[in-house]
């Protein structure tokens, strides 16, 4: 499997096979009263890792997104849910945000990229 990019740029391999990766084909939006579920078209990624060195961390905020508090995804290569790599080109990706610092590391930190089509 090739490594995951955005926007051209490749996802550092101390990151891109790291932490739990979650895509979810659906976003559910909300539920009717018949039980029936309403969802969102658009395709999200939660990438979750249990810690991040400060490299990374700033890799992922200052040199991908640039300091922005979001990126517009013109290309992006990413893995589906069935673990297959998927070329998306419409998105938005938001900076990685840690629960807490502690012993040089940033703990539990979280990634969302969202609406992709």
């Amino acid at each position: 499997m090739a490594t995951p990019s955005i926007n051209g740029t490749p996802i550092p391999n101390t990151l891109d096979y790291r932490g739990t990766y979650r895509f979810k084909r659906f976003d559910t939006r909300t539920q009717s009263g018949a039980a029936s579920v309403l969802t969102d078209e658009f395709k999200t990624v939660q990438w979750q890792f249990w810690s991040v060195k400060r490299s990374e961390l700033l890799w992922w905020n200052n040199t991908l997104l640039g300091g922005a508090p979001s990126l517009q995804i013109t290309s992006a290569e990413l893995w589906d849910d069935n673990n297959n790599e998927q070329t998306y080109t419409d998105g938005t990706v938001y900076p990685m945000i840690p629960f807490k610092f502690e012993s040089g590391l940033y703990w539990a930190c979280s990634v969302m990229v969202k609406g992709l089509s």
